[in-house]
């Protein structure tokens, strides 16, 4: 590396007249950009941190709503079931054979979405 830096050096010396104070600020300069980081934490290490504690505050957030709709859930299939009567039942059993096909594919779609989030914040996050 000194051979790399001091051809460098001696460039600068060829088309430039070069004080030796700005010299010495040029070696300097090469020596602290060639050392490692001595303080132990990377340069991206903020960053990191904001994203686990963003990363952590989104599953709370997740956690939340997910027991709000189970909630809700448990709440209307009481209702749901007290409504039903023989003719509803035919009728809606029906219709989703007839549309079993768009069920299933919408029901995959929200898993392949659900999924490929989790799958994007895990790499966000590592």
């Amino acid at each position: 590396m000194d051979t790399n830096r001091k051809k460098i050096v001696d460039d600068l010396k060829e088309y430039q007249d070069i004080s030796e104070n700005d010299m010495n600020a040029y070696e300097l300069l090469y020596t602290r950009l060639e050392e490692k980081n001595t303080d132990g934490f990377s340069l991206g290490f903020s960053k990191n941190i904001i994203q686990k504690i963003e990363a952590k505050q989104q599953r709370r957030f997740n956690i939340k709503i997910y027991c709000l709709a189970s909630i809700l859930i448990l709440i209307g299939i009481p209702f749901f079931i007290g409504f039903m009567d023989q003719e509803f039942f035919t009728l809606l059993l029906s219709t989703f054979l007839k549309y079993k096909l768009l069920v299933v594919m919408v029901l995959a779609g929200v898993i392949l979405i659900h999924f490929s989030d989790q799958l994007i914040s895990k790499n966000k996050i590592d």
